[in-house]
């Protein structure tokens, strides 16, 4: 009879791999969010979440976006246990049990290059909007995510007020929790970083059912890829 009264989660960490990472590809899709893991694309955010907890929660989809971190607090306050101390993360009682918005930005840091082909950035997302920072040059891009799900549309240049507003609780939240800057590489190589990071954008490839079926597609980017990265 525990399973009616018992919490399960099931989650994942990131966003499916689309592109051929190792020899034996996975089977992923995550159109039409743009990229996958690796990436501060919503391909690389967006992860699967299903809460299942008969005893308390009606069966229903919510849209309130939320952080994996968010369930260590949520976890103790329903265990009524003191929660170990944060910064940024939250209990999401309220949206589970009452259907109360939290009203909150979200944010994510990434000062280092991954082997799927994601570069060093930040984002800020508040509401349907997201900001996103590249940490190479500092240039910016803005998506209204409910009007562009896949990203394809910057409007960076067109609502110049919210990049900055987005762009300034992003720095201090970074100050606030002491976030780890980039650091310049002493072994810089330009030809490998354009081979890797500049001739191919794998973030708007054409997205197939599986990574198998893209293989090809990326077969240059990932031979410069394979003999940049160390195995």
């Amino acid at each position: 009879g525990l399973a009616q009264n018992t919490l399960v989660v099931f989650a994942s960490d990131n966003g499916g791999v689309h592109i051929s990472e190792l020899k034996e590809s996975p089977a992923t899709y995550n159109a039409p969010s743009r990229a996958g893991k690796g990436y501060l694309y919503e391909g690389g955010l967006r992860t699967p979440l299903i809460i299942r907890y008969p005893g308390r929660i009606a069966s229903r989809v919510i849209a309130e976006p939320v952080v994996l971190g968010d369930l260590v607090p949520t976890i103790c306050a329903l265990a009524k246990v003191p929660a170990p101390a944060t910064l940024d993360f939250q209990d999401i009682s309220p949206v589970l049990f009452e259907q109360k918005p939290l009203n909150r930005p979200l944010f994510w840091h990434q000062p280092h290059y991954m082997n799927q082909g994601g570069k060093p950035a930040g984002v800020a997302r508040e509401g349907d909007w997201k900001l996103l920072e590249q940490y190479e040059d500092g240039s910016l891009e803005l998506y209204n995510l409910a009007k562009d799900p896949s990203e394809m549309t910057d409007l960076a240049a067109t609502e110049p007020a919210r990049v900055a507003a987005l762009r300034g609780k992003l720095e201090a939240w970074r100050r606030s929790v002491g976030a780890e800057p980039i650091k310049a590489n002493p072994n810089f190589d330009r030809a490998r970083w354009d081979n890797c990071f500049v001739k191919f954008d794998a973030t708007r490839i054409q997205t197939l059912p599986t990574s198998e079926a893209m293989r090809p597609l990326m077969a240059e980017w990932r031979k410069a890829m394979d003999e940049f990265t160390p195995t």
